[in-house]
């Protein structure tokens, strides 16, 4: 039996090493996507701010870069807690669909600390972003569906591939690239169940996953002879984490994992975005005050990742499936300014008693290359109206105009009001992909001193 394992990782180095300017390109945007939000949260969201002052306790200093209202200096270790924390907050990072993973939130973090700590270019960091993303996908595939209903693979299987990304970027030493997997994988966690009630803890996903994956890197020269049968691991590894491994020979796609990434709309659990969008497309259609009932059918996972009801807090209200199509219909769109709008709105909150979910076998065994809902509104004059959406907006699969990305980025920075996001997006696309990243770095720190 061949290691798939070591499939992975070849196959990762391979795509990584002949990446071409699409590419590069589009590991950039993830870059600029991540970093935004990471930036932004930081003016926007309570629990960073009160991460950030606990976490450095008044002092900034040190080597590696905190992206936040400004650029603060700290020690890896916070700087990349803090980093990938700030990432997810929001809600808004890319998103793998077949590797069933938010990669940004932590793989970004961990390549940019890497490039501060041994001087590399933009372009070094680019080309261990679509490594990280290439094995991520494989990992996040290979664990399967199974692995996703227990584990949150943005923990466990970003933890993984981050382990192994740096220990590439650094030199490529096979036999340390495989003790830091290794050792990833040992360590790693993240129960999707608690993630799904205690919300407001889920950025600390990509935090674990920088920290594993950053260890797993340190530690990996430590240790030599550490695998001696590799089949036997793997099938420890399939016995623990899943229930079987996935068979995924049958890739329909050899396209990279980099352009095939998905970025998100809504700031929303990905799993609830097509409930989202049939629900303001409904909403030019009916009068909210007037309807008598909702029923909305959904695949498995929607149910059980954004399965909140009466959310109290904005954190909750991203995960709850009938909030979400309420205020939808109510305010025909989804955004942070509506989540906050709607949770003292009375028609949303009267509305959102009046949305019932139900589970389709068929539409749950679309999962993950679709996420197919129905919403069916039965007005107060027996009127029934629905609609239906797969895809959501963003998908790799559902082309985004071409500035729909940055424009995103650009209301977000006038939202948080956090126009040092501007700078960093005028920046990195001016400059060439071979400036050394601390020289970056610097160039935006004086943008900000303007």
């Amino acid at each position: 039996m061949k290691s798939r394992l070591n499939d992975f990782l070849m196959d990762a180095s391979e795509v990584a090493e002949k990446a071409n300017y699409a590419e590069h390109t589009a590991a950039l945007n993830s870059l600029i996507d991540t970093i935004s939000i990471a930036m932004a949260s930081h003016s926007i969201d309570t629990r960073v701010k009160k991460l950030r002052a606990s976490i450095l306790e008044g002092k900034t200093t040190g080597k590696f870069s905190i992206f936040g209202e400004s650029i603060l200096k700290s020690d890896a270790i916070n700087a990349l807690f803090i980093n990938s924390f700030a990432a997810h907050a929001l809600e808004l990072d890319d998103w793998l669909p077949m590797g069933m993973l938010h990669p940004g939130a932590s793989i970004i973090p961990s390549a940019l600390l890497l490039g501060e700590k041994n001087d590399l270019t933009l372009e070094d960091i680019t080309t261990g972003i679509i490594y990280g993303y290439q094995l991520a996908e494989h990992i996040g595939r290979w664990l399967g569906r199974s692995h996703y209903r227990t584990w949150h693979n943005t923990s466990t299987v970003a933890g993984i591939a981050i382990g192994a990304m740096l220990v590439w970027m650094e030199e490529g030493n096979e036999e340390r690239i495989t003790n830091a997997v290794l050792i990833a994988t040992t360590y790693a966690g993240g129960l999707m169940p608690l993630v799904n009630k205690l919300v407001s803890v889920k950025p600390l996903s990509p935090s674990h996953a920088s920290l594993i994956g950053y260890y797993s890197y340190l530690t990996s020269q430590a240790f030599t002879g550490l695998v001696k049968d590799i089949e036997a691991v793997e099938s420890k590894i399939c016995s623990s984490l899943t229930k079987q491994c996935d068979n995924i020979e049958d890739d329909e796609s050899k396209t990279p994992a980099i352009l095939r990434v998905g970025y998100k709309i809504f700031p929303t659990c990905r799993n609830s975005h097509t409930t989202i969008q049939a629900a303001i497309k409904l909403s030019e259609k009916v009068d909210p005050a007037l309807i008598e009932s909702i029923q909305l059918e959904v695949f498995e996972e929607a149910a059980q990742v954004a399965d909140i009801t009466f959310p109290t807090t904005i954190e909750e209200a991203m995960f709850s499936l009938s909030f979400l199509t309420a205020a939808s219909l109510v305010k025909k769109w989804i955004g942070l300014k509506e989540i906050s709008e709607s949770l003292s709105d009375p028609l949303v909150r009267e509305l959102e008693k009046k949305v019932k979910v139900n589970i389709r076998e068929d539409y749950t065994m679309s999962f993950p290359k679709k996420h197919p809902v129905t919403i069916r509104v039965t007005m107060k004059t027996g009127e029934v109206l629905e609609e239906h959406e797969e895809i959501p907006l963003g998908d790799p699969s559902k082309t985004l105009p071409k500035d729909a990305l940055y424009e995103k980025l650009r209301s977000l920075a006038k939202y948080s009001g956090n126009e040092n996001i501007l700078n960093l997006i005028e920046l990195i696309l001016k400059e060439k992909i071979n400036i050394r990243i601390n020289d970056l770095i610097d160039k935006l720190s004086k943008e900000e001193n303007k």
